[in-house]
């Protein structure tokens, strides 16, 4: 078998490289940025987990 490259990457979070493909996230989802902002306090409910609005 031929060699291959792998990917690596250093977190932000840790600090330690990782030799794989990194998990990418999103702070809010694209919804989000439809709730004009003086009405989120009220509309959204935002979590690490979970987003809901109304």
């Amino acid at each position: 078998m031929g060699a291959y490259n792998t990917l690596s990457y250093r977190c932000s979070t840790c600090g330690e490289v990782h030799e794989d493909l990194p998990d990418i996230g999103m702070d809010y989802p694209d919804q989000y940025w439809d709730v004009p902002e003086e009405e989120r306090d009220g509309r959204i409910e935002l979590t690490s987990d979970t987003c809901i609005y109304r």
